[in-house]
């Protein structure tokens, strides 16, 4: 759903329960003001774009909205109210733009769901604590901010073997040199394996000529005595 450019407000409960709305864009930068439950259980509300200029986000404005995941606060937005993101059990990431917390000590549970979502602070906040959360609570670099101002990269995991690059030749390493080791072994053992044969079978050729030839001396002997 598109919002025109010249709204400036958009009054309670106007999209309560508009269980078909799925994103939200905002037109211009006119809109001061999102009330009280304005998206209350919009549950299939899975983005939503708010305006540069917004300034206020009601209570209950957002809670119930299921199915969202991430939400992009301006910087020029000066108070959240109670409940605003209450039950928003998907949403995994908040960013906010601006320099000083948003919710005022009295207000309740903004963000309360199953799990905090992890936020996202300019390097201009001036706290550790963002509406009442204050797990996963992190600078986070923008577009616009130096690489001077973004966190601390984390350390590169390790590579796996698989991609390691050998330095003498320039390319990975693969299985060649293994499949090429065991043929070598099969063929040397089939190799073993036919000599071994082989001997075995010129070795009971040789005997049995030994046992012909000892035979034929015996038949010689047998006619010689039967002659005498």
């Amino acid at each position: 759903m598109d919002i025109p450019a010249n709204v400036d407000q958009l009054g309670p409960s106007a999209f309560f329960d508009c269980i078909r709305l799925e994103t939200v864009t905002f037109h211009g930068n006119k809109l001061t003001v999102i009330d009280y439950d304005t998206f209350e259980y919009c549950a299939y509300l899975k983005s939503i774009t708010l305006p540069d200029s917004l300034e206020q986000i009601g209570e209950s404005a957002f809670a119930g909205c299921v199915n969202l995941t991430k939400i992009t606060i301006p910087a020029t937005v000066t108070l959240i109210d109670s409940y605003a993101f209450y039950d928003c059990n998907s949403l995994e990431k908040v960013v906010f733009l601006g320099s000083t917390d948003p919710c005022s000590d009295g207000t309740e549970e903004p963000f309360h769901s199953d799990e905090s979502p992890v936020v996202c602070v300019s390097a201009e906040y001036n706290s550790t604590v963002f509406c009442s959360l204050s797990e996963h609570v992190m600078q986070c670099a923008s577009s616009s901010s130096s690489a001077s101002s973004a966190s601390p990269a984390s350390p590169a995991s390790p590579a796996s073997p698989a991609s390691i690059v050998s330095p003498a030749s320039g390319k990975e390493p693969g299985n060649g040199g293994m499949i090429a080791g065991i043929v070598i072994a099969v063929i040397i053992v089939v190799a073993i394996i036919i000599i071994a044969v082989c001997c075995i079978v010129t070795g009971g050729k040789k005997h049995g000529d030994l046992d012909r030839a000892f035979a034929d001396e015996e038949d010689e002997n047998f006619v010689s005595m039967s002659v005498l």
